[in-house]
């Protein structure tokens, strides 16, 4: 039964951090917590139809517990930035692709480049980053 906890949790947080900052990272987490909620009224009901026999209170506790910190850690991780593509520069996400190696600097915000991006083989690495 942990593993069905575990997995669901990480579907949504996955989904939510795949699509960051984004409108579907934030529908995964809500559709998440919407399904947990339906499963945490599907559990009060079946405890009024069976009068009492399914019915576990702590169960119910617990799941209103697990679909807060589902949804608290989606909406985190949903809001988390964009990791910026190698060919871009990290301070203004100017997109440096073409640009010859004998330019040291940011020709939008003037920044240094690292050595990396100064040097001859990152020109291929900036080519297949937009690939």
């Amino acid at each position: 039964m942990i593993p069905l906890f575990t997995g669901y949790a990480m579907l949504v947080w996955a989904l939510a951090a795949i699509w960051r900052r984004r409108w579907g990272g934030f529908a995964a987490v809500a559709l998440g917590t919407l399904g947990l909620i339906a499963m945490i009224r599907f559990h009060a009901h079946m405890g009024e139809v069976t009068e009492g026999r399914i019915f576990v209170p702590v169960l119910q506790h617990l799941l209103v517990v697990y679909t807060g910190l589902v949804a608290f850690l989606g909406v985190f991780i949903a809001c988390m930035p964009r990791r910026r593509p190698r060919s871009a520069c990290q301070r203004c996400g100017y997109d440096l692709t073409g640009m010859t190696t004998s330019q040291r600097v940011c020709p939008e915000c003037a920044a240094p480049l690292p050595k990396v991006m100064a040097s001859g083989q990152a020109h291929a690495r900036w080519e297949a980053d937009r690939a």
